[in-house]
C-alpha cells in the first residue's frame, strides 16, 4: 500500500523549552534562529545528549582529502539540500507561502484562468533569496547530505531540521529519540500581489492581513486579505503553504 507524507519542521523540543523558545512562525523567525550563534553556544552547554554530529566528509561521502570544513559540535539548522533531495520541496513551500494566499484553488505554477506561468514573478525571486539565505545559515554540511532526517539532528547536535513527517519514527533509535518536537512549515507574513508586475512602482509583495480586526496602520490598510492567514502575537498574520499542496506518495 501506498502512503502521502508531508514537509513538516522537526526541533528540539527539550532545548527549546529549556531556552524559552518557541518553533519559529515564519522563515525570518527562522533565519534569525539559525543565525544566532550566542544562541546556540548557550544551547551546546544545556545539551544533554552529549553526541556529537557526523563531520561533513562522513555525511557527503568525502575522504580525508575533502576540502569542506568539519560541522560544528552544535548547529542551529541543518537542512538535507543536496540534489535531488529535500531541497526543491522546501523551496517550493517558501514559494507557496508568499504566492498562495487564497488556497489551492489560487495555482502556483500557473494563473489557473489564463495558464500564464508564475514561476518568472516577485513571488519566486523572494523565495530564491530566502532559500539561499537558509541554505547559507546552515549547518556546512547541509549542501552534501541527503536522508531520512539530517544526521547531526538525529545525533542530537542539531536544533532545527525539515523533514517528511513520516520519518519521525527514524528517531526512535536515535540519540534525539524523545526529544523531538514536530511544527509546521514557518510561512509568510508577505503575499504577492499578482496585480502588480515586476518593475511597477511599490513593492509587488504585501503584508497579509487576516479577516479579524481593523488595519492599524497605512501598511495594514494596504495588506491583502488571506483568509487562510494564521494571527501572530506581534498582531501580523502569516501565510502558510497549504499542507496538502507538496506531498509524495511510495508504494
Amino acid at each position: 500500500m501506498g502512503h502521502m507524507a508531508y514537509l513538516v519542521m522537526f526541533y528540539r523540543r527539550d532545548l527549546f523549552s529549556a531556552l524559552g523558545l518557541a518553533p519559529p512562525d515564519t522563515w525570518e523567525q527562522l533565519l534569525q534562529l539559525a543565525t544566532n550563534t550566542s544562541l546556540w553556544t548557550q544551547a551546546a552547554v544545556v545539551n544533554t545528549l552529549g553526541s556529537r554530529a557526523p563531520s561533513a566528509q562522513a555525511s557527503s561521502g568525502l575522504g580525508a582529502a575533502g576540502t569542506r570544513p568539519a560541522a560544528p559540535a552544535f548547529s542551529g539548522l541543518c537542512l538535507p539540500l543536496k540534489a535531488n533531495c529535500t531541497g526543491a520541496f522546501l523551496l517550493m513551500n517558501i514559494w507557496a507561502s508568499l504566492t498562495q494566499y487564497l488556497g489551492l484553488d489560487q495555482g502556483l505554477h500557473f494563473e489557473p484562468l489564463t495558464m500564464q506561468p508564475l514561476v518568472d514573478s516577485p513571488a519566486m525571486d523572494e523565495a530564491m533569496r530566502l532559500y539561499a539565505r537558509l541554505a547559507a545559515a546552515a549547518s556546512p554540511d547541509s549542501l552534501t547530505t541527503c536522508g531520512p532526517l539530517h544526521p547531526a539532528f538525529l545525533a542530537g547536535s542539531c536544533a532545527i531540521t525539515v523533514g517528511w513527517d513520516h520519518y519521525f519514527s527514524y528517531t526512535a533509535s536515535q540519540p534525539v529519540s524523545g526529544s523531538v518536537g514536530v511544527a509546521p512549515l514557518p510561512g509568510s507574513t508577505r503575499v504577492w500581489d499578482r496585480q502588480v508586475s515586476r518593475g511597477s512602482p511599490g513593492s509587488p509583495l504585501r503584508l497579509c492581513r487576516g479577516a479579524a480586526g481593523l488595519p492599524r496602520n497605512a501598511d495594514q490598510a494596504a495588506a491583502i486579505h488571506c483568509p487562510h492567514a494564521t494571527p501572530l502575537a506581534d498582531g501580523s498574520w502569516v501565510n502558510q503553504a497549504p499542507l496538502s499542496q507538496f506531498f509524495y506518495t511510495s508504494m
